[in-house]
């Protein structure tokens, strides 16, 4: 695909060349208090460069990391250019699954609908979709609408899960102890299907 794309040539080093000449290198944001993001990092910049393709990982505090991406920031525009190439970011797993969390995260009205939008993904399509979600009440309508959710979302990527780490949840036995290990939780990725 790179090849087709015009990124067929090789510096000496074995990384393809931009259309400038200079190697195809991207910066990797991700915080500098998990470990296992960092070397999930470490991991993305091997397996890229697989493909020739340079990563540079950098690691930072949170409020680094926070500044330096927008987040939190009123005045910060989603939909406009940002000041990172590439990010690793998380999110709560179990939380996911309320469909007004798909909202959040991936629709384009970043003031008032999208405001967890910080790749800044903007589908008109996708809009519609996550907005039905959270008017729908059938269940099985739901489901179609994310499954058409899910068909656009892997068709643009602006946002690549990767993993999900184990959690640890405190609960009060006496007050509720219906609680059982939700599916899907555990570090996996392509190879664990």
């Amino acid at each position: 695909i790179l090849d087709g794309l015009g990124y067929g040539s090789r510096t000496k080093d074995g990384f393809r060349q931009a259309k400038d000449g200079s190697e195809l290198e991207f910066t990797l944001l991700t915080t500098s208090t998990d470990p296992v993001r960092v070397r999930a990092a470490e991991l993305i910049t091997d397996y890229l460069k697989e493909v020739g393709i340079k990563i540079k990982v950098l690691p930072l505090d949170r409020n680094s990391l926070f500044s330096r991406i927008g987040w939190q920031d009123p005045e910060f525009d989603y939909s406009k250019p940002r000041n990172f190439e590439l990010l690793m970011w998380g999110w709560s797993a179990p939380i996911q699954s309320w469909p007004g969390r798909m909202e959040g995260v991936l629709h384009s009205d970043h003031k008032s609908v999208g405001t967890l939008n910080i790749q800044g993904s903007g589908n008109k399509d996708l809009d519609a979709i996550l907005e039905n979600i959270m008017k729908t009440t059938d269940e099985a309508g739901r489901d179609k609408l994310a499954q058409d959710a899910q068909r656009i979302v892997a068709q643009d990527t602006p946002l690549i899960p990767l993993f999900h780490p184990d959690g640890t949840y405190v609960y009060n036995s006496k007050a509720y102890d219906g609680w059982v290990f939700v599916k899907g939780l555990g570090i996996f990725n392509k190879l664990s299907f």
